[in-house]
């Protein structure tokens, strides 16, 4: 047998037998293969790992301090640090698990899958490409319609939501209109009743308008909606009773819940009722026309391009439209049950003729709503259709016009609203990246307008939610007052030159960069609100983790384009050199 194949049992390994330990393969000091067990040929099995009753086929890794119990590994896998694998879990060629994760009993992962670290996974993984590590992102809580989000997946998280509370809470539910929001809806609220929680039905609503039911009620809340950023997904939005997302702390224990399957099951007679109440959108209505100067609105007998693009927002922003005296041309106003898949270049085309449309009929506004309504594109009488970051710092100068005060935004969002807001006397105060962290900082007394840079508008004065329906009616009622017009007010963004980045960067080695940078910036002005914003002379540069995957941003606003450009050249070889001297050491770990 030549020397490249021979198998390596360290010194401090322990083996008992019956094992049987493939050619080339490897078991490092401190490992314990307790048979009966196989490791397959050129498998490693690191420092700390105890393997029992279990089968690794040939080309695999199990990293440091891993448990095997009962499990069969297929060839090529990746198991990286501190996993467990359960008794009866399966595990196809070409997986990788990240570092702490947990497989179940009797779980099946088929092959070329990925498992975040972390994660727990409680059910076979067969379509899906990935398991995440927990229910929420940054975003909340989004998946794969009948590949991520099943029934039998939202009847688990109905019953895990009910369990939050005491028996008998009521929670309210909303959706959109289509037939994944009704059939993912309908295996929410049976889990929700099974866990002894009323449920309040108020059927088809646009977002904003749940989540102003459930804080002018003191009700907590679920909304259901296909997602607006892939109508293969589908998105469950979750309200506390003042209708802001859940917190993290509220995240994390239902996660909990859900994933130990710590659910409470009511006997018979407590089981919860569902309650239906249509057509709660009145108290919005009134709410919204009250809040408005109607006569400034009603005599500038403004001309609007709106295409609901078959939302829900249809239900309520003519009523509302018709108040103001605006002549309508609305397009794609049904309802649609089934939402199709869009590439980028034919939606921008679509863009494209909302603006001909608006230029051809002299309309003063023409607007793009996402079908949950909170999100919107604006397009300026000229036809221009405008950035979200164009858009913003439009509505941030009509905004501040009318009101001077405070205006929120991602701490990644450009220099120009700083700009913006010093002209007006007022002040652009940056907040975490997530839209969930933007609308609790827009509680704040002196809010007067917040954004979540991609096309969510919140005014705090009315509710705080990101709102279409509000802004249109809010931007008709200030263009009106003021006299401007949008292509005017467009003309006036401050020229400043934004740069972004994106580099890659492992799980393990973010919290080094973030070391890095505030070492190497001790002495410098900084932020630190998400990140690490360094101010420079004419702008700043940061360097943000993103929450969700194993990517930093690297993000330079400034007056001078060649400036931004050296910033984020600069901090990406940062980023990539705290990588690069991190990737020995863990190369170390993983060599086979």
């Amino acid at each position: 047998m030549s020397k490249r194949t021979l198998t390596a049992v360290f010194p401090g390994a322990r083996v008992d037998g019956p094992a049987l330990i493939g050619p080339g393969a490897k078991v490092r000091a401190g490992a314990w293969v307790n048979g009966p067990a196989v490791v397959g040929a050129y498998t490693t099995v690191d420092s700390g790992v105890k393997i029992s009753n279990s089968i690794i086929w040939d080309h695999s890794y199990i990293g440091l301090n891993s448990r095997l119990r009962g499990a069969v590994v297929c060839r090529s896998v990746t198991v990286k640090n501190g996993c467990l694998l359960e008794e009866g879990s399966v595990i196809g060629s070409d997986v990788t698990i990240g570092s702490g994760s947990t497989v179940n009993a009797n779980v099946r992962i088929w092959p070329n899958k990925e498992v975040e670290p972390g994660a727990v996974v409680h059910e076979s993984i067969i379509w899906a490409g990935s398991w995440k590590r927990g229910l929420f992102s940054s975003y909340g809580l989004t998946g794969l319609i009948n590949i991520e989000i099943t029934p039998e997946f939202a009847s688990r998280l109905g019953a895990a939501i009910g369990a939050l509370t005491t028996k008998g809470t009521e929670i309210a539910f909303s959706r959109d209109y289509t037939r994944s929001a009704r059939m993912i809806g309908r295996a929410l609220m049976s889990g929700m009743i099974s866990s002894g929680t009323n449920v309040i039905d108020l059927s088809v609503l646009p977002a904003p308008i749940g989540r102003y039911w459930s804080r002018h009620n003191h009700m907590s809340a679920v909304h259901v909606q296909t997602s607006p950023v892939d109508p293969r997904s589908a998105d469950v939005r979750i309200f506390d009773d003042h209708g802001l997302d859940v917190d993290k702390r509220s995240e994390r224990k239902l996660e909990g819940l859900f994933f130990r399957e710590d659910i409470r099951r009511v006997s018979h007679y407590e089981m919860g009722r569902i309650t239906r109440r249509d057509q709660q959108t009145e108290r919005y209505l009134e709410d919204l026309i009250a809040k408005l100067d109607l006569e400034s609105v009603r005599g500038a007998a403004f001309k609007v391009v709106i295409d609901y693009n078959n939302g829900a927002a249809a239900m309520v922003l003519p009523q509302i439209l018709r108040e103001l005296n605006c002549a309508v041309i609305p397009l794609n106003a049904a309802p649609a049950e089934i939402v199709m898949e869009q590439d980028d270049p034919t939606f921008q085309a679509h863009l494209q003729e909302i603006g001909v449309i608006t230029s051809a009929v002299k309309a003063k506004l023409g607007v793009f709503i996402d079908s949950p309504g909170e999100r919107c594109f604006i397009v300026d009488e000229t036809g221009t259709v405008l950035s979200h970051d164009a858009a913003f710092a439009v509505l941030t100068r009509l905004a501040l016009t009318g009101k001077p005060g405070m205006v929120l935004g991602p701490a990644s969002a450009s220099l120009a609203f700083s700009m913006i807001a010093e002209q007006l006397g007022s002040r652009f105060v940056p907040t975490k990246i997530t839209p969930g962290a933007v609308l609790r900082a827009a509680q704040h007394a002196e809010t007067v307008l917040a954004s979540d840079s991609v096309g969510g508008y919140c005014w705090p004065d009315f509710a705080v939610s990101f709102d279409s329906i509000f802004t249109i009616a809010r931007v008709l009622e200030l263009l009106a007052k003021t006299g401007m017009t949008l292509g005017s007010l467009r003309s006036r963004i401050p020229e400043v030159a934004h740069r972004t980045a994106v580099e890659f960067c492992p799980w393990e080695v973010k919290g080094r960069v973030m070391r890095t940078m505030m070492e190497r910036h001790l002495k410098d002005r900084v932020d630190l609100t998400d990140g690490v914003k360094v101010f420079v002379d004419d702008g700043w540069v940061l360097v943000a983790p993103d929450a969700d995957r194993p990517e930093y941003y690297v993000i330079a606003s400034t007056t001078d384009a060649g400036h931004s450009d050296r910033l984020v050249e600069e901090y990406s070889q940062l980023v990539r050199s705290v990588v690069a001297e991190a990737a020995p050491q863990a190369e170390a770990v993983v060599e086979t």
